[in-house]
């Protein structure tokens, strides 16, 4: 994504580092929000960054970690949307990253899992909370800058 004048040189809202932004980023991501919603009318909040946090090209930290936790979190969730999400969004975004299929363990076998006294078959993934946490702290300092 390319940056406009008021983005560049500025320091950058999620390491700090002085006068390192080359892009501009927004603080939320795009991807948490399903396509229809993604409108002009979105006003997400947008800030200086760094290649090391946030360009495709370099270690990419924050785009990274929003592509582990859209793609981990979303497997398990009851939203009404969640279904439709997941099959349009993070399943083709699994495929194409096989690394983080593999991380997820997306191919376990299900498990036998107690739930109210009743043993039942479920799949489970593997969660790093500490990636979680990480990409929150990312956001909140984002939106503090």
């Amino acid at each position: 994504m390319g940056a406009s004048k008021r983005y560049k040189g500025k320091d950058c809202a999620y390491c700090g580092e002085p006068g390192s932004s080359s892009t501009n980023d927004h603080v939320v991501c795009q991807s948490f929000f399903p396509d229809v919603e993604r409108t002009s009318a979105l006003q997400l909040p947008q800030v200086p960054a760094c290649g090391r946090c946030n360009n495709e090209r370099c270690n990419n930290e924050k785009s990274r970690l929003e592509l582990y936790v859209g793609s981990s979190l979303l497997i398990g969730s009851k939203h009404p949307d969640a279904n439709f999400y997941r099959s349009e969004k993070v399943r083709p975004r699994l495929e194409r990253n096989r690394r983080l299929w593999n991380e997820l363990k997306i191919d376990g076998p299900p498990q036998w899992v107690r739930i109210n006294g009743v043993f039942q078959q479920m799949h489970q993934i593997k969660i790093d909370p500490g990636k979680i946490v990480q990409l929150l702290q990312m956001i909140v300092r984002g939106l503090y800058y």
